[in-house]
């Protein structure tokens, strides 16, 4: 009855034109419980959705990040309360613009409207800009695994946000030429930008995990990349995630649809659904080698299979299947609230019910979340639609995946999830 459930939610999505197809798979105690495919991964070849199918990830790759950087203060290589300058010289000296220098009290609250990491490249022209003043303190790695840095995505509505699109639309001209742009130096010039609040004073979702990328690549000394494949995917048996696709997979790569609700492309506004090739935020639409950019924030491409291992290796407090990558103790800090009272006017509208910490969200209050949820679950998702959540509570790794710009989390991830939640008892 739940498995008739699930696939009768998935198509009626699909039969409407919400999304060209999608695959879910919910894995309890290591055992699979639900999987059911729905619609075609590439339209125009006549493909449908399979198993595995491999998706861009995008914000769903920053859970991924935040694992790979505690693994390093596990081993006492990473400080968080470490200043980033330490790590990135980029970010010495920064400066903070006066967009928020007034007390909340004057009604200038941060809305963080823009849902995962919808506010791409400005490209708009900058004039002389706010005013800005020193950073009272430096930006630490705690700060960005908590998006408190004040390190904003590229966004037009307020200077820090316009300086960092000016960034971004240097790795994407740079990006298919001669000269990439590498990891480390786009954190370098994300520290030159002035942030939008002193360091720890909000919350605010940016290119904080992008940042903890290039840490992990100066820490271990190895491309994040190579120490994703050498410490977390091989160990894992994740063999399908990585930040491209090789060649003789590349067909098992979903295309990308444009939102008719919220499209990147105007005309195509209303629908049908249409494949819009996009290298959004540094990552290459269909990569067959690994970039120079090693998107910590939204680069990867993986499996619901390849994920479930990710996904089930934490509620087995850092081992699975006799691999152990992280200790308890660790996981059960990274799956702990981490925001003060300050920090959720800026968050609570958001994600209603949860805290965040490591690049999460954590259900605290379930009455309040928009999806049936237990206390302590835990995931996050990404641009194209693409969901994961534990729930410690059942042992259960949940995964949704689709293809479409400018989702998030949208109506299907959550009548999906809400069918496997109530039915896990």
């Amino acid at each position: 009855m739940t498995n008739e459930l699930i696939q009768d939610a998935m198509d009626r999505a699909v039969d409407r034109g919400e999304i060209a197809g999608a695959t879910m798979l919910a894995v309890r105690h290591g055992e699979e419980r639900w999987q059911a495919s729905a619609g075609m991964r590439n339209i125009e070849r006549g493909e449908a959705m399979t198993r595995d199918t491999i998706f861009r990830l995008y914000s769903q790759s920053k859970p991924v990040t935040g694992t790979a950087a505690m693994m390093l203060v596990e081993r006492g290589l990473l400080d968080l309360a470490a200043p980033v300058s330490e790590y990135l010289p980029g970010f010495k000296g920064q400066r903070v613009t006066t967009e928020f220098a007034d007390d909340r009290s004057a009604g200038d609250w941060l809305t963080n409207d823009i849902p995962t990491d919808q506010a791409g490249s400005t490209g708009s022209v900058i004039g002389d800009g706010e005013r800005t003043v020193p950073a009272e303190r430096e930006v630490t790695v705690k700060d960005l695994l908590t998006m408190t840095s004040g390190l904003p995505y590229g966004d037009a509505n307020f200077e820090a946000g316009r300086l960092v699109g000016k960034v971004f639309d240097e790795l994407d001209a740079r990006l298919h030429g001669p000269h990439p742009m590498g990891t480390v130096e786009l954190a370098n010039r994300l520290g030159g930008c002035p942030l939008r609040f002193q360091p720890g004073s909000r919350w605010m979702y940016g290119t904080s995990a992008d940042v903890i990328g290039a840490i992990v690549e100066v820490v271990s000394g190895r491309r994040f990349g190579d120490f994703l494949r050498d410490e977390l995917f091989e160990p894992l048996g994740m063999r399908d995630t990585a930040f491209y696709v090789p060649a003789d997979r590349i067909d098992r790569l979903a295309a990308v649809y444009d939102n008719p609700d919220n499209p990147i492309d105007p005309a195509n506004a209303g629908g049908p659904l249409r494949e819009i090739v996009t290298d959004h935020l540094g990552v290459p639409y269909a990569a067959t080698e690994d970039p120079a950019y090693q998107a910590g924030g939204a680069g990867l491409r993986s499996t619901v299979d390849d994920f479930a291992r990710f996904g089930q290796m934490l509620l087995g407090g850092g081992e699975l299947d006799g691999v152990r990558v992280l200790q308890p103790a660790t996981v059960r800090m990274m799956t702990s609230g981490a925001l003060f009272a300050r920090h959720y006017p800026d968050f609570e509208g958001w994600q209603p019910g949860c805290n965040y910490n490591t690049f999460m969200r954590i259900v605290e209050e379930p009455g309040k979340s928009t999806m049936i949820s237990r206390v302590g679950e835990y995931g996050w998702d990404g641009w194209l639609g693409t969901y994961f959540s534990n729930d410690p509570a059942t042992g259960t790794t949940f995964l949704f995946m689709i293809q479409l710009t400018n989702a998030g989390t949208i109506a299907v991830t959550r009548k999906v999830k809400n069918i496997v939640n109530a039915h896990l008892e």
